[in-house]
């Protein structure tokens, strides 16, 4: 079951891999409750408004997020500037 998490970017862990440069790794978004969570970004992540270069702290950003198989795992389905 997907899930929208709105807010600033406050931490970014990504690196890149392959010839393609994919981006991949961690960002963290704070929530309206002041919540950091960790949201995993990887091929599978779709990049709506923003580029995938471009995700760095204080960016707004809504996120669509599942949880990765049966693990606590966030996983971004897909990522949009706010």
């Amino acid at each position: 079951m997907s899930k929208k998490i709105e807010g600033p970017i406050v931490s970014a862990q990504l690196g890149e891999f392959g010839e393609k440069r994919m981006k991949y790794g961690f960002i963290s978004i704070e929530n309206q409750d002041k919540e950091h969570i960790q949201v995993k970004i990887d091929s599978y992540t779709e990049f709506g408004s923003v580029e995938a270069e471009k995700l760095s702290i204080g960016l707004q950003v809504v996120a669509e997020v599942d949880k990765l198989g049966n693990t606590d795992v966030l996983h971004a389905r897909k990522v949009n500037t706010r």
